[in-house]
């Protein structure tokens, strides 16, 4: 009896020693970690937990992932947990919303299995991706954009004129292409510098902008050259209406 009661207090005390070990590693990573059994109760979470929502740390515990993620995402997210529960390892992103503030995070969902090969819960790991989602965000839009003028660039333009003309061709509708560069810039360049040229470029693009239907593409190709996809055109005098337009809002003077 006494070797039995030792062995046991062996064991205990190799289980704690091993729980501790996981609590440490987990609670020390930048991450949410957390255990789901198969009534999709939270069982484990780590600290992190805590330091994303301000929570105790065993306030979830016990706790449905429904009633702490609110109804609707639950909704959302609820076949990537089921399929996880099936056996499926599962990797998707989603908003998580915190106090006062709002992640994209990237979850992955891996199955537990008992000796019996028998998925009895899910272990879950979500980390932040915000600052990843906001630099591909940015680089695409340098990609597309002009960072003068904040126009679509030449590349943008060529997608879009492509769109356009297979518009065109599917709804029979007119389009016309206007082409516009500056006269004299490299004089206002020379004269006044390549600050004030930025200026005049900046506020060429704004006036543009402004001229055309909101149906309308303004581009900048390069240098001083600027172009417009007018679409959804009925004949060509409307395409001149809107030259025209562009034209009176080019013409007030550049101070």
């Amino acid at each position: 009896f006494n070797l039995l009661m030792g062995a046991r207090e062996v064991a205990g005390a190799k289980l704690r020693e091993s729980e501790n070990r996981l609590r440490l590693i987990t609670d020390n990573m930048p991450v949410l970690i957390a255990y789901v059994d198969r009534q999709l109760r939270l069982r484990f979470t780590n600290k992190a937990y805590c330091d994303w929502f301000g929570f105790e740390p065993d306030h979830l515990l016990g706790r449905r992932v429904r009633e702490f993620v609110g109804g609707r995402i639950f909704g959302a997210i609820r076949h990537h947990l089921d399929a996880a529960l099936k056996g499926e390892r599962v990797i998707f992103e989603h908003v998580m919303h915190a106090p006062a503030t709002q992640r994209m995070v990237e979850v992955t969902l891996v199955p537990h299995r008992n000796p019996q090969h028998e998925v009895v819960g899910v272990y879950t790991l979500i980390h932040d991706i915000t600052r990843q989602k906001e630099v591909e965000t940015m680089l695409r839009r340098l990609a597309r954009f002009d960072t003068l003028t904040q126009l679509p660039n030449r590349h943008a333009f060529e997608e879009y004129l492509a769109e356009a003309i297979a518009r065109s061709e599917r709804t029979q509708a007119p389009l016309a292409l206007l082409f516009l560069d500056l006269d004299h810039f490299k004089s206002i360049n020379d004269s006044h510098g390549h600050e004030m040229g930025d200026q005049v470029l900046r506020e060429f693009a704004r006036r543009l902008s402004a001229a055309v239907r909101s149906t309308d593409t303004a581009a900048r190709l390069a240098g001083d050259e600027f172009v417009a996809i007018l679409e959804g055109l009925h004949d060509a005098g409307e395409a001149q209406a809107v030259a025209c337009k562009v034209f009176a809002a080019l013409d007030l003077g550049f101070e």
